[in-house]
């Protein structure tokens, strides 16, 4: 390499190099996530929109024996029959007896937030 090709690429590198300071930060791997803010037994916490398929209000229960502590039975919607869990149980807290209309939790959507901003950086 001749050195007038040498200088014209440490040149080429030094330009791009400073234009990508100059250029919007864009990366693959950012996400961003819907959240919805609610409450569980009291205590605020957020979840992804993408976890969960709908929320419901819970009708009459069908209930029976299970094992799984979550269990709170079955109720219909839309015809069919849909397996009701306690989420404060699946989240790690003990069993609060029957949900009341809206399964004990009160939701709202918070609006789309990037994965890392705010307190904790999750």
């Amino acid at each position: 390499m001749t050195e007038d090709a040498l200088f014209h690429r440490v040149d080429a590198l030094r330009r791009e190099f400073d234009d990508s300071f100059a250029a919007e930060a864009v990366s693959g791997n950012v996400r961003s996530d819907e959240l919805l803010a609610l409450r569980l037994r009291g205590d605020p916490h957020l979840m992804r929109l993408a976890d969960a398929n709908r929320l419901l209000r819970v009708g009459p229960l069908l209930r029976y024996p299970s094992a799984a502590t979550a269990w709170l039975g079955l109720t219909s919607v839309a015809g069919g029959l849909v397996p009701v869990y306690d989420l404060g149980v699946l989240v790690g807290y003990p069993p609060a007896g029957a949900p009341g209309p809206c399964g004990r939790c009160r939701a709202r959507n918070v609006g789309r937030r990037r994965a890392g901003d705010g307190p904790g950086g999750a």
